[in-house]
């Protein structure tokens, strides 16, 4: 009951459709009692859990391709941030939702965990099944190429930038190439 919530919702960003989530999210819960024994550290459900989860959608659902910022609650905002004044959390939720169209699936997937699902590190090395020093490094370059993104999708809003304009023309939305 703790985490089914959470869970349902990574699934469905993973699989794209609500009823595929619900049945990945079942049989994940399903493994983990059959494999409680293989968790070693109690401490560590939560991400054992996400790994079941994730692993479970990649062998029986296909990969969904968008990732949407809209529904992240609370988004982490400075608020003494002067570029910032006057912009609404939905106006950054669709900038972000935007920046985040120009990563790949992989850090798409990285930024949900970080930022919807707020697990660490150490939490996120242990759903992706990677180390924590990768898992770091992964975050560390996610962030880079999200900040990059969000400095392009800004920029193709300008009507007096020619070339940001006729990206956005001939692209539509901003992909990883076009970032």
């Amino acid at each position: 009951a703790r985490y089914a919530d959470r869970l349902f919702d990574y699934a469905a960003r993973l699989t794209g459709s609500r009823a595929q989530a619900a049945d990945c999210v079942q049989d994940a819960f399903v493994l983990a009692v059959e494999r409680i024994d293989q968790l070693r550290d109690p401490d560590k459900v939560r991400p054992w859990l996400y790994a079941i989860v994730r692993s479970t959608a990649h062998r029986h659902y296909r990969r969904a391709a968008r990732f949407s910022m809209q529904d992240v609650p609370d988004l982490p905002v400075d608020g003494d941030d002067v570029m910032l004044d006057g912009v609404t959390d939905r106006e950054l939720a669709e900038l972000l939702d935007e920046a985040a169209h120009g990563l790949t699936e992989d850090d798409r997937e990285v930024l949900h965990l970080t930022l919807r699902h707020d697990l660490s590190r150490a939490d996120v090395a242990a759903a992706l099944g990677v180390s924590t020093s990768h898992a770091a490094v992964t975050t560390d370059r996610m962030r880079e190429r999200l900040g990059r993104s969000v400095v392009v999708a800004v920029l193709s809003r300008r009507p007096d930038c020619a070339e940001f304009a006729a990206l956005r023309r001939t692209e539509g939305e901003l992909t990883p190439l076009s970032r």
